[in-house]
């Protein structure tokens, strides 16, 4: 929700020069099936200086297929694989190809070397990726492509309590569903983060703690 905080304005600067705006979830686990769900509510309380509604057409990126299938489900116009063996170039003929064109909002919810330089490649002149993901890892990346195309990186880690506050309000009025939730007992918190790890959890996972007696 943060994160789609940070993408607002260059939301709004998009919809209004482009009259749409392009923007791309990397990594569609239950982070990104949220930020994918909570999009259109989002994106719908913004206007440009015109008064027009904001158009926002979602697109999804992933290395693995089933949770392409989660993000259409979730309102994705458009899915693309992202594969470990793929240089930059592919990705971003690949992501162009879907999209249409370059995307002007990247939210990472990876934050994983590959993830970042695949981002940086496939985003739109001015466009502005917001890192989320803690997957680790460093990048090199040619620091005049910055300023020659104005890109903005932002990294998100946690919100504030004002914003838990309009998330949750959001939530309990828009009724949005929440992505699909697995619940582990607190002796099986190893098993947790190991499917974790893996990518065997295909939305969120719970791990629930004993009360102190």
């Amino acid at each position: 929700f943060s994160a789609l905080g940070e993408a607002r304005d260059a939301l709004t600067l998009s919809s209004r020069v482009r009259g749409h705006a392009r923007m791309l979830v990397v990594g569609c686990g239950g982070l990104g099936q949220w930020a994918m769900r909570l999009a259109p509510t989002v994106v719908a309380s913004l206007a440009t200086v015109a008064g027009d509604e904001v158009k926002l057409d979602l697109y999804a990126a992933d290395l693995r297929l089933d949770q392409l299938d989660i993000a259409k489900q979730c309102g994705a116009k458009g899915v693309v694989q992202w594969t470990n063996d793929m240089g930059v170039e592919d990705v971003e003929q690949r992501t162009v190809s879907v999209c249409g064109d370059k995307v002007d909002v990247i939210l990472d919810f990876v934050g994983s070397s590959k993830t970042v330089s695949n981002s940086l490649q496939v985003l739109q002149q001015g466009g502005l990726l917001v890192i989320v993901g803690l997957f680790g890892g460093t990048f090199e990346h040619p620091l005049p492509y910055i300023p020659l195309r104005c890109h903005r990186i932002v990294g998100v880690h946690t919100g504030s309590p004002a914003a838990l506050r309009e998330l949750l309000t959001v939530v309990a009025e828009r009724k949005i569903d929440s992505p699909p939730t697995e619940l582990f007992e607190w002796r099986d918190v190893n098993k947790a983060f190991q499917k974790l790890s893996s990518g065997q959890l295909s939305g969120r996972g719970v791990v629930a703690v004993a009360q102190a007696e």
